[in-house]
């Protein structure tokens, strides 16, 4: 019994890590790499990794931007996440940011766009203290939830 224990936690390290290795371009459909050409003409190498679920994540750099796409299996975009610097933060998430929440700096600032749904606007936010929030944003800019994460004492 230990030994068929020990055998499945091998194979279960073993596939864990083989979803974590990156996968040639080759490999991958190439109507997903036509359409992140298009999308994303100067883009710089692409990481391209599969997920638990099949679907097709590429990770690159964009002029400004880091960059997440994730497709389906079938080739169907999902959702585009992008990471931007703080200079391009809309003027309306600055301000609701430094008006409500006085101590807090900007940490990150991402974009989301998922397929049929409302493009949303996420930014972090951490004070002295290391409290972190993250605030949700409508694609009008204007505030919609936020989350508490006390960060970790190292």
């Amino acid at each position: 019994m230990k030994n068929l224990i020990l055998f499945l936690l091998v194979c279960f390290a073993l596939n864990l890590n083989a979803q974590k290795k990156s996968i040639p371009q080759e490999k991958i459909p190439s109507g997903i790499v036509n359409h992140l050409n298009t999308e994303f003409p100067k883009h710089s190498k692409v990481d391209w990794r599969k997920t638990n679920k099949g679907n097709f994540k590429a990770k690159f750099e964009f002029p400004n931007q880091k960059v997440t796409i994730t497709y389906a299996s079938s080739g169907k975009w999902k959702s585009t996440r992008r990471a931007l610097s703080g200079e391009k933060v809309p003027n309306e998430i600055l301000t609701a940011i430094s008006s409500k929440y006085s101590g807090y700096k900007l940490k990150k600032y991402t974009i989301t766009t998922r397929s049929g749904k409302e493009k949303k606007f996420v930014a972090t936010i951490i004070n002295k203290s290391k409290e972190k929030k993250t605030l949700i944003f409508n694609n009008k800019h204007q505030f919609v939830s936020e989350k508490i994460k006390k960060s970790k004492k190292k």
